[in-house]
């Protein structure tokens, strides 16, 4: 019998080079395009990884991750002071994340991210030493707005939404 046809040790060799292939051309294509497909609604920033920004224009941003030593401190005043303190703090932690915000957007930044990132410790009330929580809307109406709002045991920022 004249055997003239592929053996067995071939098809392992073609198939191994068959899985290599696709598997740069799969390598290729996710860092071509990146977890743009990730959010596809088109309507804003996928805000959830803060070293990546996707852009409604499709462009890319990669913030450098390394880790930056913050100062915890822990806010405490008055119900204004809090509010201005907190959006400072969201403040410095949009410009060491976000390199711009297109106009008409906006991003919200909840104090436990604030938290989890260095920036904060907490937040007290120094009338009754009260645990708050907050949030910080940043927004480009033609220039970046801050707008905090918190929510102590007492007190809610006129248009505070849980």
């Amino acid at each position: 019998m004249d055997n003239k046809g592929f053996g067995i040790i071939e098809l392992f060799i073609f198939l191994g080079f068959t899985v290599l292939v696709i598997f740069t051309a799969f390598t290729f294509f996710n860092h071509l395009v990146g977890d743009i497909l990730y959010d596809n609604s088109g309507s804003s920033y996928n805000y959830e990884n803060p070293y990546t920004k996707y852009y409604k224009d499709g462009t890319i941003s990669r913030v450098d991750n390394t880790v930056k030593a913050k100062s915890n401190k822990t806010i405490v005043g008055n119900y204004s002071d809090i509010e201005k303190e907190l959006s400072k703090s969201a403040k410095e932690y949009f410009n060491d994340n976000y390199k711009y915000l297109d106009k008409n957007d906006s991003l919200y930044v909840k104090s436990s991210t604030l938290k989890e990132n260095g920036y904060i410790d907490s937040i007290k009330n120094n009338e009754d030493e009260s645990i708050c929580t907050g949030y910080t809307i940043i927004t480009n109406n033609g220039g970046i707005n801050y707008k905090s709002y918190i929510s102590c045991p007492n007190y809610k920022t006129s248009g505070y939404c849980d």
